[in-house]
C-alpha cells in the first residue's frame, strides 16, 4: 500500500471521516462533489539509511488543506485531523507510522466561482510522517 492510499484510508475513517466522508483527494480537490473536503500533497519522501543500506523507514512531508464553505467548518475539520494524526504511532490506514507531527494550521482561501463570488475557506498545515518502507533485497544475496 502506498502512503497516499494509506492517508486516504485513514482520513476517511473516524472523526475526520464523519465530517468529510470520502471527500479526500491527493493533490487537487474535486469542487463538484461538495465540502467540507481535504486535499493533500506528498511533497517529499526521504528514505532513511544506515551503513548497510536502507533502514526500512522514510520521512515524508505532506501539505494538507481542509476546505469548507466557511472558516469555522474548515477549523473543525482541521482540529479533527490534529486529533487523529498528532503524535500518531501505529497503523495509518495500512502503513505503520512511527511518528506523525502536525504543524500549525494557517488560513487559506480561493475563489471557486469568480462570477458568483463564491469563496472557499481552508486551513493548511504540513505533516511530517516517519513511516515504514519496504527495503529491497540486494542483488546477489
Amino acid at each position: 500500500m502506498t502512503l497516499s492510499e494509506a492517508l486516504f484510508s485513514f482520513l476517511t475513517g473516524g472523526q475526520v471521516g464523519s465530517l468529510v466522508g470520502t471527500r479526500v483527494y491527493p493533490t487537487l480537490i474535486d469542487t463538484r462533489v461538495g465540502f467540507p473536503s481535504i486535499g493533500y500533497e506528498i511533497t517529499s519522501v526521504e528514505t532513511q539509511t544506515h551503513m548497510r543500506g536502507e533502514a526500512g523507514i522514510a520521512k515524508a512531508s505532506v501539505v494538507l488543506t481542509c476546505w469548507a464553505d466557511d472558516m469555522l467548518t474548515a477549523g473543525r475539520v482541521a482540529e479533527a485531523v490534529r486529533a487523529m494524526l498528532g503524535g500518531l504511532r501505529g497503523n495509518l490506514g495500512g502503513v505503520f507510522c512511527n511518528r506523525c507531527v502536525v504543524g500549525d494550521f494557517a488560513d487559506v482561501s480561493y475563489i471557486d466561482d469568480e462570477a458568483a463570488q463564491l469563496t472557499k475557506m481552508g486551513k493548511q498545515t504540513e505533516l511530517t510522517l516517519w513511516h515504514a518502507q519496504s527495503v529491497p533485497t540486494p542483488i546477489g544475496v
